[in-house]
């Protein structure tokens, strides 16, 4: 019985983190302290991977904001214990609260290299549900000029139906479910308590420009309104279906998100959009049509 319950358990875990995960390869593209970024994105950009997961799979999201003038910044967080932590590339499997003091720490570290009063925070899945924690639990709105997420699982996550059963297992066997999964993917599950919590927290806060981007192919993050931010008075908001706004995208799945080109044009366009640009145009849906700004980049 509990080899049945260990490969339900295993095959959700795989299914919240959604993500395949890179080798975690020295890389110069982040936190690179002598990036000199272009004359109108000085904002530092700061990237926050998701469930099982680690900063190399934004490289290629990573790489396009660079080249156009940006400098971008990474951690890995959230390295956990039980057995998706056996691999060295794997993090974000720790607690949530865990993790958003770590994203606390990470934005305090790249404002403090750069001499920045904010970041653009860069997310996806858990890491977009982090942000929402980092900004309406622990109070770092202030250091937050804009956000753009993708896939991210806001208001917790059904895993397409999986939950249902998933959910009595872990509060059946919460130890095991723990080693097997990690808190991080159990926490995420839409009828968790640290869920139910957050839901009572606005998703947005004045002040603070949000994009948030999701894929009705996505079925890891689900249902997908679990990607949609309310707005509160004064924060500006757009909640984007990426393949409705970019028919040329084709179907994006949640685990190839963070290193879709079409989901990088967009994130672009999530850091420059104007309060009245609403819907993003095709020529925002490619990074060809897009002014390159290679020679900005350092």
């Amino acid at each position: 019985m509990h080899r049945i319950l260990s490969t339900i358990l295993v095959t959700a875990a795989l299914a919240v983190s959604g993500t395949p995960i890179a080798t975690a390869n020295t890389s110069d593209i982040f936190n690179d302290a002598s990036c000199v970024p272009a004359a109108d994105k000085t904002t530092p950009v700061l990237y926050v991977h998701g469930t099982s997961a680690n900063t190399e799979n934004w490289a290629q999201n990573a790489v396009a904001l660079k080249a156009a003038g940006y400098c971008v910044w990474g951690f890995n967080y959230g390295r956990g214990s039980g057995l998706p932590s056996l691999s060295p590339t794997s993090f974000g499997n720790a607690a949530l609260d865990v993790s958003a003091r770590e994203l606390a720490r990470n934005v305090e570290r790249v404002k403090e290299a750069t001499g920045s009063d904010q970041v653009d925070l860069v997310a996806h899945s858990q890491g977009g549900l982090l942000v929402k924690k980092y900004i309406a639990e622990l109070g770092g709105g202030d250091n937050v000029r804009r956000a753009v997420t993708v896939g991210a699982t806001f208001h917790g996550t059904d895993l397409n139906g999986v939950g249902r059963f998933l959910s009595p297992i872990a509060r059946a066997l919460p130890r095991l479910a723990a080693f097997l999964v990690g808190p991080g993917a159990l926490q995420q599950l839409n009828d968790s308590p640290e869920i139910q919590a957050l839901n009572t927290l606005p998703d947005t806060q004045a002040g603070i420009v949000y994009t948030s981007l999701y894929s009705p192919s996505d079925v890891t993050a689900t249902p997908n309104s679990t990607s949609i931010l309310q707005a509160v008075d004064g924060a500006d908001v757009v909640n984007i279906n990426i393949e409705a706004s970019c028919p040329n995208s084709g179907r994006v799945l949640h685990p190839n998100m963070q290193s879709d080109l079409t989901v990088a044009a967009l994130t672009r366009w999530g850091l420059e959009r104007t309060a009245d640009d609403r819907t993003p145009n095709q020529r925002a849906c490619s990074l060809s049509a897009l002014p390159d700004g290679s020679d900005a980049a350092r």
